[in-house]
Parts: structure tokens; C-alpha cells; sequence
């Protein structure tokens, strides 16, 4: 867990935003919490990447 991750607390106000999809759609290969983390976590350090040459 990194300090950029939402509480369990900030996730129960937004979880009702991804509600589950219907039966009928394609299922959901990531899980939508891990995503927001990431997408925080991405904001919280900048984005650092590695200079590959």
C-alpha cells in the first residue's frame, strides 16, 4: 500500500460509481479501485520514468 492509495473510507464514496457491470457486458479484467490507486499514485510522483536508450 502506498501513501497515494484511498482509505477504505474515500473508496465507499466513489465504489457506487463503478458499480458492476450487467450480465450481458464484457467482463472487467482490472479492478477499478487498483486503477484509481494507480492513477493517484502516477499524480502523487510525478510520473517518473527511466531513460532506456
Amino acid at each position: 500500500m502506498y501513501p497515494s492509495d484511498m482509505s477504505d473510507a474515500q473508496w465507499q464514496v466513489l465504489a457506487k460509481h463503478f458499480a458492476e457491470m450487467n450480465k450481458r457486458a464484457r467482463p472487467r479484467v482490472r479492478i477499478a479501485r487498483d486503477l484509481i490507486n494507480a492513477i493517484f499514485y502516477v499524480q502523487a510522483t510525478g510520473g517518473q520514468t527511466t531513460d532506456r536508450r
